[in-house]
């Protein structure tokens, strides 16, 4: 069994591997100042003033020599960087001369920028950086797995390299097959993760949905069978990725939760509208690198996307009612109604109850803020497919003690909803976009846009309402366009430092969603829904 987890870095005391080589630091010049280029750090300030000229493939600087693939460059802290000969990590590798040219410059890349793209936050509790660094010169899964990483993301400037990743990640799903059950290992879960989670940089439609329950599976045999430690740092980091890995999949993926999202749901809370502080979270939380500081809310959120995912399946089926699809309609509502109750009472921790992430450019607060969205999508989400719920939590807060049940309007439960939805947009605005939490704003952005509507005045309105309302509701319009604008930026500067295959597919959704909703001649009258849009477009992509 691997040494326990130190903190969330699985390998203690890994240091981060760098490797400057000359060609690489030239590599590195040419991309650094770009946006065009995927080169831009996560953890470095966007820049969109330059402009870069596209080279051809030939004229990246590749070594004609596999000498330059030997060398190992270990990055110490406060210390010169030093060229120490080692072998190459692989002697009987099958891989080409021409990929073998590449390892060096996407070795680098990875390390680079890459590396800190699955996780929230980019320090030595990033395991994507710290264990893989520690490890990739004695693991071939891993080798192949963050090469296939970095030509995927090099593609954003040099479309060439996507076959370069192509290459190297069906080697590294070739190795990944092979192994036997019993050989699987926390490096081969660490390269599971890596695989699946990044099938949408190579294949926008791949949901990568076909490895999560690998990964559930090996966690659970690894757990049972004693190699993973039920009070080690390893089986925390695990069941937490898998519960974000889960949330994401929910909202894109049609399965059987039966046999796939078959972990027991965690108890809900009870409605208190006073929690006791501190009755929900630790007194001292540690970041987990892909869930933050929102596992609950991860895991919730997981069956609002299933619920959701399972109404707007059978509302778009268009089949006769049945007394089973009536039942089944009562037994969502409830469903609904219950995890409203849920998500309105949980309260994110206090930024003095977390462990610092390590990361200068992801404070701590970037994470409560960002769960405190993702608290906000889930209710959007339930608001929107199941609005009862929404008029009943107005009916409860407009009523006095002892009277009569305030009665709601659709068009003030609607207002609401926009309001909560531009609330929710603020609090993403007040996070930076070089945070290393920016990978995981796409799905926030694709989940709140239904809910930016552009007021409207009845038809049926009387002259002295619509002069009444006209100032307000011009107000109003004014922020959906200033919020719409903020989120279209957003993904905009998301579409080059990201992968940019799943984020093009996100603009695509936003884009279509409001341009259904602002057509109300087209539609029902109903502000149209990102995820029937999206279903009917085929238009499913992992979207972080």
């Amino acid at each position: 069994m691997m040494p326990d987890l130190m903190s969330f870095g699985l390998i203690p005391n890994a240091n981060t591997t760098a490797i400057q080589t000359p060609e690489l630091l030239q590599m590195a010049d040419e991309f650094g100042p770009t946006i065009e280029t995927a080169g831009l750090s996560p953890k470095e300030p966007l820049h969109q003033e330059e402009e870069t000229s596209a080279s051809p493939i030939a004229s990246l600087p590749i070594s004609e020599s596999l000498e330059t693939n030997r060398r190992q460059i270990v990055s110490v802290p406060s210390q010169p960087v030093q060229v120490v000969g080692t072998p190459q990590p692989y002697n009987s590798t099958v891989v080409d001369r021409l990929f073998n040219d590449y390892s060096t410059i996407l070795v680098e890349y990875y390390f680079k920028d890459t590396a800190a793209i699955l996780a929230l936050y980019d320090s030595e509790m990033n395991p994507f950086r710290s264990t893989v660094s520690r490890v990739w010169t004695s693991s071939e899964l891993i080798y192949c797995t963050l090469q296939s990483m970095a030509a995927s993301f090099l593609s954003n400037v040099y479309p060439q390299l996507l076959h370069t990743g192509l290459y190297f990640r069906q080697k590294a799903i070739h190795l990944l097959n092979d192994l036997d059950d019993s050989a699987i290992h926390e490096q081969a879960l660490i390269a599971l993760f890596m695989i699946g989670g990044t099938a949408s940089w190579f294949d926008v439609n791949d949901t990568g949905f076909e490895y999560f329950p690998r990964l559930k599976k090996h966690v659970q045999s690894l757990k049972t069978s004693g190699r993973m430690s039920p009070t080690g740092h390893s089986q925390a980091f695990f069941e937490n990725t898998l519960a974000c890995w889960e949330m994401f999949l929910a909202f894109v993926v049609d399965s059987n939760e039966n046999e796939v999202f078959d972990s027991p749901h965690l108890p809900l809370l009870p409605a208190d509208p006073e929690p006791e502080p501190g009755s929900i979270f630790p007194v001292v939380q540690i970041p987990h690198p892909v869930t933050g500081v929102a596992h609950e809310i991860h895991t919730t959120l997981a069956r609002v996307g299933r619920l959701v995912r399972r109404n707007r399946r059978r509302a778009m089926s268009k089949q006769f009612l049945t007394r089973d699809s009536i039942l089944e309609a009562h037994r969502e509502v409830d469903e609904a109604a219950e995890l409203e109750i849920f998500l309105t009472n949980l309260q994110v921790p206090l930024e003095s109850a977390i462990v610092q992430t390590g990361d200068s450019q992801t404070p701590t607060w970037h994470l409560t803020a960002l769960a405190e969205v993702y608290r906000f999508v889930g209710l959007i989400q339930l608001y929107h497919v199941f609005p009862d719920t929404l008029v009943s939590r107005m009916s409860r807060q407009n009523s006095h003690p002892g009277g009569d049940v305030a009665e709601v309007s659709a068009h003030e439960a609607e207002e609401r909803l926009r309001q909560f939805t531009l609330k929710a947009v603020e609090i993403l605005r007040s996070i930076p976009a070089e945070s290393g939490t920016k990978d995981f704003h796409p799905f926030l952005i694709v989940a709140v846009c239904s809910g930016l509507t552009i007021p409207v005045v009845e038809v049926s309105a009387s002259p002295q309402d619509m002069m009444g309302l006209g100032n307000s509701l011009a107000l109003v319009a004014a922020d959906v366009h200033r919020a719409r604008g903020f989120l279209r930026g957003r993904l905009q500067l998301l579409l080059h430092s990201l992968p940019k295959n799943p984020i093009q597919r996100c603009i695509d959704i936003v884009e279509a969603t409001w341009a259904e909703t602002d057509n109300l001649h087209g539609s029902s009258g109903r502000p149209a829904y990102w995820m029937d849009v999206m279903i009917q477009n085929n238009w499913e992509t992992f979207m972080a």
